[in-house]
């Protein structure tokens, strides 16, 4: 079950809460449970949607040497690369 919640916003905040949001490459949804839930700030990395899809590739990369070569190195190195996109997604 979900709940739609209306929010209003003069012309200057409805601006200032659209650059917010397009800067942390969130949804407005997600920012403003972000705000609520974590009771905090997001905090805006420049250049978050870009470092996400160099992780990415350098993920798929991973993957790839990992059919050919199966140690401990691939699966620490897999890893790491979850724990930035879960930082990222922070």
């Amino acid at each position: 079950m979900s709940e739609k919640v209306t929010v209003r916003f003069s012309n200057r905040e409805a601006e200032e809460f659209n650059e917010l949001v397009k800067k942390s490459c969130f949804t407005k949804s997600y920012f403003i449970k972000h705000c609520i839930f974590n009771k905090g700030n997001v905090t805006v990395v420049p250049y978050k949607k870009d470092i996400y899809m160099a992780v990415n590739r350098v993920s798929e990369t991973v993957r790839a040497i990992e059919q050919k070569y199966h140690g401990p190195e691939i699966y620490s190195l897999r890893e790491e690369l979850y724990n930035i996109c879960q930082l990222l997604n922070s």
